[in-house]
């Protein structure tokens, strides 16, 4: 499922908001920190089509295969999911 602008805002004010804390008090700062690598998996990417689309459409030339347009796109979503 795609995000939406308001998810995307919320995780920006949850990541904003951990920051703070982390500045404020240093002790803190590992656990603000957790908080905010959680809050930026919220956002979830590009999904495959997406990044199929993208590569489809900036490699007009036809330099991948559908094969390897498809493993490429495959192997980027993976990668951003990590």
């Amino acid at each position: 499922m795609p995000s939406t602008g308001n998810d995307q805002q919320t995780a920006d004010a949850i990541v904003e908001l951990a920051e703070m804390i982390a500045r404020s008090s240093p002790d803190c700062a590992p656990l603000a920190l957790q908080i905010v690598d959680l809050a930026r998996g919220l956002g979830g990417g590009p999904d495959q089509g997406t990044i199929q689309d993208v590569l489809d459409a900036d490699l007009l030339d036809d330099t991948l295969s559908d094969v390897d347009s498809q493993s490429t796109a495959s192997a980027v979503a993976k990668a951003l999911k990590v």
